[in-house]
Formats: structure tokens, C-alpha cells, sequence
């Protein structure tokens, strides 16, 4: 896939690494990911049963992040001033 892509012009723009664990009630899903930048929980379905999941795991509406991974990074290397360029583990 990577030759194609690169065939038809595109560019790797960011490169991350994630260990994912996944619930589910057949209405939503609830994801941890373990990633190099720290832990996160992902609530993902509609609206009202994302904000229900929530207040069940005592999480508030003002806790939530939005932001995409490659964001997070960025924040982190300003925050860490980490020289790093890819969100990934350590070989």
C-alpha cells in the first residue's frame, strides 16, 4: 500500500503507534489506547450514548478531548520539548 500511495503522489504526513483494547454493547464501543504519549479512552457511537457511557465512567463533558492523535503529539512535544518526529514505541 505504501508504494501505491507514494505512486500516485502522496507523502507520509505522520506515523504513530497504538495498542488498542475494545468493548463494545452493540450500541457503541469503548476503546483504550496505549500509546507512546500517554493513555487514552476513546467513547465512540451517537451522541446521547457516547455523553450516557460517560457520565457511567465518571467523565464529565468538560473532560473530553477532540483533538486527533497527530495533535496530541504536537501538544506533547511543546509541552515535553521532545526532538521526537514520530508518535511511536521504542525499539
Amino acid at each position: 500500500m505504501d508504494a501505491i500511495l507514494r505512486g500516485l503522489g502522496y507523502a507520509p504526513s505522520f506515523r504513530y503507534e497504538k495498542l488498542r483494547a475494545e468493548w463494545t454493547d452493540a450500541k457503541g464501543q469503548v476503546v483504550i489506547d496505549e500509546t507512546p504519549i500517554g493513555n487514552f479512552c476513546e467513547i465512540e457511537g451517537p451522541p446521547r450514548w457516547i455523553d450516557a457511557t460517560a457520565k457511567t465512567l465518571g467523565v464529565s463533558s468538560e473532560d473530553y478531548i477532540t483533538k486527533n492523535y497527530a495533535t496530541l503529539f504536537a501538544d506533547w512535544k511543546q509541552e515535553t520539548k521532545s526532538p521526537a518526529t514520530e508518535m511511536t514505541f521504542k525499539k
